[in-house]
């Protein structure tokens, strides 16, 4: 099959193989043009990968939310009559390379967590994959998680296009996931079982299609 895959990754080279073999299948059993076999099996892979990408949680675990003991008072008194005076805590908050430290006043740990360690954007890693589907393949995003993340350049990057010189058409496919996390949020190992997975769709996609035809024609 007359196309570029180019993986910055540790994957099989059978696995690549198996790939390449089934976006083949496309287009030399479907009658797919060598454009939309290549657009068809990349939405697969990254419909994988979204699978294979962890989902942070909606905060900061509880472990990183310490009674405060730094220089200062370590208990302040909220303005108003009555009021009892609520201990400082120090609220760590986590995000790819970037790590931060707030300390608020709360009655318990519990409640210092639940008002001050949300994340905004928790999530963002796994809907990043929604970016390519919408730009690349005018599909809708896939949905679902928070919807505050917004994804934007400084996050991802890439192009599917098809490219003729003379005799020999090609198809590029650039996929760039820039999140500073987001090899924590995907394991070494996803990207060689979602390409694995891919492979494992599109062969029981096709081999369903088929004899689907095949029982209409009989």
């Amino acid at each position: 099959m007359a196309a570029i895959l180019d993986i910055s990754a540790s994957v099989p080279e059978a696995t690549i193989r198996d790939f390449t073999r089934a976006c083949g299948r496309y287009r030399n059993e479907l009658g797919n043009s060598q454009a939309v076999a290549i657009r068809r099996g990349t939405i697969a892979l990254i419909k994988g990968l979204r699978a294979r990408t962890a989902k942070a949680k909606r905060q900061a675990p509880l472990k990183d939310v310490t009674k405060y003991d730094g220089p200062g008072p370590h208990y302040i008194t909220p303005k108003g009559k009555g009021q009892k005076p609520q201990r400082r805590w120090a609220i760590r908050r986590r995000g790819g390379q970037d790590e931060k430290t707030y300390i608020k006043p709360a009655d318990t740990r519990s409640e210092a967590r639940r008002r001050f360690a949300q994340y905004t954007r928790w999530g963002l890693a796994k809907h990043s994959w929604g970016w390519f589907m919408k730009a690349l393949f005018k599909r809708g995003e896939l949905t679902g998680g928070n919807p505050k993340t917004k994804i934007d350049e400084r996050m991802t990057e890439g192009y599917l296009r098809e490219i003729v010189t003379g005799e020999n058409p090609r198809v590029e496919v650039l996929i760039v996931n820039k999140l500073d996390y987001i090899r924590e949020a995907l394991p070494e190992a996803a990207l060689s079982e979602a390409m694995a997975a891919a492979t494992r769709y599109i062969d029981g996609q096709i081999d369903k299609g088929l004899a689907k035809a095949r029982k209409e024609l009989a």
